[in-house]
């Protein structure tokens, strides 16, 4: 994984989030994750796998206990600086292979535009599954296939290395400010079929650039997949 991820990444999307500018995020995706998590139960143990500046944090119902991953240091210090007092856990961590919780840990494990930043789609989604209960829902928000074009064509105005499956550069955010990262472009199909080893799941596309993928994972290994799940009880 290449060193981006630092404090000045962190603070251009803590400014992000500030500005309230960001129309993408709160026409789109803010409403979605607010209308999942009321839908979670209160007594649940909830894994934000890229908690980023926090927004599933300040959903949190009194009784959920919450536990946040992110890989960088600077985004944990401004959830933790946000959310003092709360049943709230905070730890270093980045798929695939570096979320310190136990295999089966939690009831809901979210993972909101976190997988375009990771070359290895198979193991991450796996590693999602893997430390949620039998039973348990996996969230799952990513890009859409349609995204592309208008993130290669529109967003990056400024690219220093692009392939197939990637693209690295500098991105213009909706809210007017720079952001040097990489992007990896997992199509819809492939994430399907990631998380159709491990349970069923429904298919929502949100605004204009996302696509979420609402999972329930298998209670018996190598149980038949027969239909696809619903939204969180």
């Amino acid at each position: 994984m290449r060193v981006m991820y630092d404090k000045a990444y962190a603070e251009v999307w803590i400014k992000n989030n500030e500005s309230g500018k960001d129309v993408l995020r709160v026409n789109h995706l803010e409403p979605f994750l607010g209308e999942w998590m009321e839908r979670t139960p209160e007594k649940s143990v909830i894994l934000d796998v890229g908690c980023g500046t926090g927004f599933i944090a300040g959903l949190l119902k009194p009784g959920q206990e919450y536990h946040g991953i992110d890989i960088t240091k600077e985004l944990l210090d401004y959830v933790k600086s946000r959310f003092r007092g709360r049943n709230i856990h905070l730890k270093h961590g980045f798929l695939p292979g570096g979320i310190d919780a136990q295999d089966g840990f939690s009831d809901f494990t979210i993972c909101c535009m976190v997988l375009h930043c990771v070359s290895n789609l198979e193991e991450s989604i796996d590693a999602l599954f893997s430390k949620t209960r039998p039973g348990g829902r996996i969230l799952i928000v990513e890009f859409s296939d349609a995204a592309e074009i208008r993130l290669r064509g529109e967003f990056y105005k400024t690219i220093s290395e692009s392939g197939e499956k990637h693209i690295r550069g500098t991105t213009t955010l909706p809210s007017g400010i720079k952001l040097t990262n990489e992007i990896f472009f997992h199509k819809e199909k492939h994430i399907e079929g990631c998380i159709m080893k491990h349970g069923t799941y429904t298919k929502t596309y949100v605004g204009p650039l996302f696509v979420a993928f609402d999972a329930v994972k298998m209670r018996q290994p190598n149980q038949p997949i027969s239909a696809r799940a619903g939204s969180p009880a």
